[in-house]
């Protein structure tokens, strides 16, 4: 048999669990169990040998897949198995380096929301896409001087405390964007010379 300490989990949790053998007399038997903990997509996660009716951990991390997990024991040709949930989890984070704010999904599904950022006393809206792991960099621009950088989803607020930035007015802009801009103008500059 296997015991689970709970049958839904959410990413970044332990999720503990015994298996036990029995023989027809219903004594426990001590003996090695063959453990496979399978993805919601039915590939194997893991392998593993351990002792029967001691209490193992599986750790999950923020990203792993959201749906029902599979964990098998088996002894010689006997098998049991428990499905166990791990919950969707919509998160990101905000880290600011230099004049670059990067977002990151931390999540296990992708990341959708508008962003709040504020620099200084003023706010923009921006609206982010992220698939799982994905990030998208910010470069921040304001006349020289010294701005209280805060990033907020509505669920996570992220104080970034303070930088020097230059430029000539407050400006949030899309890294990859204002590259491919800068981009172009430069071949179209040396197409027109």
């Amino acid at each position: 048999i296997i015991a689970l300490s709970v049958e839904q989990i959410m990413p970044d949790e332990n999720l503990t669990y015994k298996t036990a053998v029995y023989d027809q007399a219903k004594e426990h038997v001590n003996t090695e169990i063959a453990i496979t903990i399978y993805f919601p997509n039915g590939t194997v996660f893991e392998k593993k040998l351990i002792r029967s009716n001691l209490t193992n951990t599986f750790s999950t991390k923020e990203n792993y897949a959201p749906g029902y997990w599979k964990i098998e024991s088996e002894v010689e040709e006997i098998k049991a198995s428990k499905l166990f949930l791990i919950k969707e989890y919509e998160a990101a984070s905000f880290r600011l380096e230099n004049q670059t704010l990067t977002i990151l999904n931390i999540g296990n599904i992708p990341y959708k929301k508008k962003i709040e950022i504020s620099v200084g006393d003023v706010k923009e809206i921006k609206e982010v896409e992220l698939s799982v792991g994905e990030s998208k960099k910010y470069k921040l621009a304001a006349p020289d001087g010294n701005y209280k950088i805060v990033a907020t989803d509505g669920t996570n607020s992220k104080d970034l405390g303070t930088t020097f930035l230059t430029g000539r007015a407050i400006s949030i802009e899309e890294l990859s964007n204002s590259i491919g801009g800068n981009l172009f103008i430069i071949v179209s500059l040396i197409l027109i010379l």
